[in-house]
Formats: structure tokens, sequence, C-alpha cells
């Protein structure tokens, strides 16, 4: 059998900036596991009475029209308003974070909407244009 040598026995060598790096920000597919539990509770608290409606109607239960429309008519529009907020997390605390300017969460918000994004150039210069 092939065995894996190691600086010490029993002890897999391991960077020390890989170790230091995790115990600071958690892994990418936790942070996407996060953001997909945010979306999934966001349409669950759009959809939910809807589907309770639904269930309750398909039951038989007579239910009064302002239980469970309202909620309807009131929660419904605002999942965008919901995807809105789950989509801007990580940009609002990057810009609240800034080094450079102590910003509200509210100037904050205002700076991740109207950004461009990381990479994106404000301006053109030459040869920037597409490519044919």
């Amino acid at each position: 059998l092939l065995k894996c040598s190691s600086s010490k026995k029993g002890k897999p060598t391991t960077n020390s900036s890989t170790r230091q790096r995790n115990t600071k920000r958690p892994s990418n597919s936790r942070l996407v596991l996060y953001k997909g539990v945010a979306y999934s509770c966001s349409w669950l608290l759009s959809w939910g009475s809807v589907f309770m409606t639904y269930f309750l109607g398909m039951i038989g239960v007579d239910v009064p029209l302002g239980v469970l429309f309202y909620p309807i008519t009131f929660v419904l529009p605002l999942q965008g308003l919901f995807n809105l907020a789950i989509y801007m997390h990580p940009k609002i605390l990057a810009a609240k974070r800034s080094k450079r300017e102590n910003l509200s969460w509210w100037k904050a918000f205002e700076k991740a909407f109207w950004s461009k994004g990381v990479g994106k150039n404000k301006k053109k210069g030459v040869g920037s244009g597409p490519r044919v």
C-alpha cells in the first residue's frame, strides 16, 4: 500500500493562511446555503397565505374572505422587495464596512443600489468596445 508522507506522523500538512482565512469568513458554500434559505423563506412568506387559502378551500373549510384575502393582497406584491433585500444584503454590508467612508445604513443602501458592480469601469477607454 502507498502511504502519504508528511512532516509529522499522523498529521497532514496544512497551510496556516488557509486555517486563518476559514476562521475569519464562512465558506462560499455556506454563504450560498444562507442565501438559498433566505430566498426560500421569502417565497414562503409571500405565497404561504395563498396556499393556505387554496388548501382550506379544497378541504371545504369556510374561511371569511378578509381573514386570508387581505394578507394575500398585501404580502404577495412585497415578494420583489424581499428579493431585493436578499440580493443587496452583501453589497450593503460591503459598503457599510468600507474603511474610507462611515456610512449610515440608508447611505450604504444607496451606494450599493447605484453601484455598477465590481470590475466595471465607469468610462470607456480606447479598445474597450466589442470585438468583431
